[in-house]
Formats: C-alpha cells, sequence, structure tokens
C-alpha cells in the first residue's frame, strides 16, 4: 500500500514507470544513427547516452513499479488460496440445529 501512495502522491511516477520500459528499448534497438523511437538522426554515442540517461532517472520508479508487481501477486496467490479453502468448506454437508 506504500507503493500505491507513493504513485497517488507523486503525478511523474506513473509515466515514469511506463516511460521506462519504452527507454530500455530504445537502447536495445539503438543500432544506427537513427533513433529507433522518433527516426530522426543522431550521433549514435549521443543517442545511447540520452537514452541510458532517461533509464538512470526511471530506476527509482521501475523499483516502485516492481514492488507493485510482487505485492500483486502475493496477494492474488493468497486469494486463490482462501478460494481453494471457502470451495472446501462450502462442500462440507450442512449441519443443522435440533
Amino acid at each position: 500500500m506504500q507503493n500505491i501512495a507513493k504513485v497517488e502522491a507523486d503525478p511523474d511516477l506513473l509515466p515514469s514507470i511506463k516511460r521506462h520500459a519504452f527507454a530500455q528499448s530504445g537502447v536495445e534497438l539503438a543500432d544506427n544513427s537513427h533513433c529507433p523511437i522518433c527516426d530522426l538522426e543522431w550521433d549514435l554515442g549521443k543517442l545511447l547516452a540520452h537514452l541510458k540517461e532517461k533509464l538512470e532517472k526511471s530506476k527509482g520508479a521501475k523499483a516502485v513499479r516492481d514492488q507493485i508487481v510482487e505485492a500483486g501477486q502475493t496477494i492474488s496467490a493468497e486469494g486463490t488460496t482462501i478460494r481453494s479453502l471457502i470451495d472446501a468448506v462450502a462442500k462440507l454437508p450442512e449441519i443443522t440445529k435440533e
């Protein structure tokens, strides 16, 4: 919940989370003098430096995202466990009071 509060409190955090993967793809795809994102001509070294700078700036946002995803997976697994327990109890015969 703490990380969700961070995202809610900082309007720049969610866009930064989204841009991290985008910038990472840009670094991976940059292999000539044209930017793989905007298709403009760049000096390859400057382009890579620019994209890596964006990546570095968004590392904190990625860490928050990773923690939110991990917490979501934990909650989902616990929900699945609880659901299977409820299903097992629901199959028990009813006990009537006499």
